[in-house]
């Protein structure tokens, strides 16, 4: 992770504690729909956040379970055949890149 990136995300959590700060001084003054609002916000971004997380893990799990059942290498042929299926010319060269030694 660069340090940008590194800012970028202490910023976030910066402004999210700001943002907890006022909600709860919102509170404590008697303004609880602002602050309900506030956490009914945080509660969705969370929720999106955790569906984001779950996808991947279903996605890996779904391709290593796949993998599992193979358990054969690529032929050549299968290798140049999915290779040449690639359009793009970049993905193509990171393609031959990851080639396995056996194709």
């Amino acid at each position: 992770m660069t340090s940008e990136e590194e800012i970028v995300k202490l910023r976030m959590a910066l402004a999210e504690a700001v943002d907890e700060i006022d909600v709860l001084k919102a509170r404590l003054d008697g303004d609880i729909p602002r602050a309900l609002h506030w956490l009914q916000g945080k509660a969705e971004r969370q929720r999106h956040a955790l569906d984001g997380l779950n996808r991947t893990v279903l996605s890996l799990h779904f391709a290593l379970r796949l993998m599992n059942r193979l358990r054969e290498p690529v032929t050549a042929a299968e290798w140049n055949e999915a290779k040449e299926a690639v359009a793009d010319e970049a993905l193509r060269k990171r393609v031959d890149e990851k080639a396995p030694e056996a194709a």
